[in-house]
């Protein structure tokens, strides 16, 4: 099997942020004999490997990534349902697995109606919102383990938390099963609908950001926190904390990786120093900076 790989590809253009400097390597795959071989490249080459999807809720370094980045494509897009359980594989976006589950009438996933990630980025971080969270609904994940071998965990076998999983410590995600409830279908739609028009109405879902920036921290609310210790609209070059909502970062120029983490370390700063709490961040860190 032949990969195209292609060096030095700007993951600017693979990421929601849209910033990021080059992937040494980088590949698109269809599917998991795909994925395998790509996997066994980089360690030819001798270099780690990062599987991306949408590239929402990441941050990539302006030196870029000095191994191979996998991005899941093709097949990996696929969805199946059968009775009130979804098959999703891991690159379909979660707005597709939302509009699967209306159109046959299933409740129990609103909550993802305007994330922007895929299934596998969603359940690596255990993405959420509205009270809900990918682990409520998730019931099986086929992953590819660290052996070469496909093999199949039950939501029981992995360690899910607010916005963290050891999924990366099992292996790559290829798909995942969500069992979800029957619903009426008026009821249903209304329900999603709500929840992006919430979106739409707090959140700046239009503007180039990465989500949600900071994990909220126990019984509190980021943004609040953010809010109160005065940070939004504060910049660093073409990074801005928004001022519809204090939890996003918005990229409003040509902004760059060390704009945006400095922006980060800024905000985490002053919210420290007018509430005594640490924020963490939910957005992941790729590459040199």
């Amino acid at each position: 099997m032949k990969l195209n790989i292609i060096e030095n590809e700007s993951l600017a253009e693979h990421t929601t942020w849209q910033i990021g400097g080059p992937a040494r390597y980088f590949a698109q795959v269809v599917d998991t004999d795909e994925l395998i071989a790509a996997v066994k490249e980089a360690g030819r080459l001798g270099v780690p490997h990062f599987v991306i999807g949408n590239g929402s809720n990441l941050l990539v370094g302006d030196k870029g990534y000095q191994g191979l980045v996998i991005k899941l494509r093709g097949s990996f897009t696929g969805v199946g349902i059968k009775h009130n359980v979804i098959m999703a594989e891991a690159g379909v976006k979660l707005g597709t697995l939302v509009t699967t589950a209306r159109k046959k009438s299933l409740e129990g996933i609103a909550f993802a109606a305007g994330i922007p990630g895929t299934v596998g980025g969603a359940m690596v971080m255990n993405a959420g919102g509205h009270g809900g969270t990918m682990s409520d609904i998730a019931e099986t994940l086929t992953i590819l383990n660290p052996q070469g071998e496909v093999e199949m965990l039950t939501v029981a076998d992995i360690k899910l938390g607010y916005r963290m999983s050891n999924i990366k410590e099992k292996g790559i995600i290829l798909s995942a099963t969500f069992r979800l409830e029957p619903g009426d279908p008026a009821e249903v739609t209304a329900e999603i609908v709500e929840a992006l028009d919430q979106k739409r109405r707090t959140q700046p879902i239009e503007a180039r950001t990465a989500g949600s920036v900071f994990k909220n921290p126990q019984f509190k609310h980021a943004a609040q926190l953010i809010e109160k210790a005065g940070c939004k609209g504060m910049q660093v070059g073409g990074a801005v904390v928004s001022r519809m909502h204090a939890n996003f970062i918005l990229n409003v120029g040509e902004a760059t990786a060390r704009d945006v983490l400095t922006l980060i370390e800024q905000v985490q700063d002053r919210v420290k120093e007018y509430s005594h709490t640490e924020l963490e961040r939910e957005v992941e860190l790729v590459g040199e900076f």
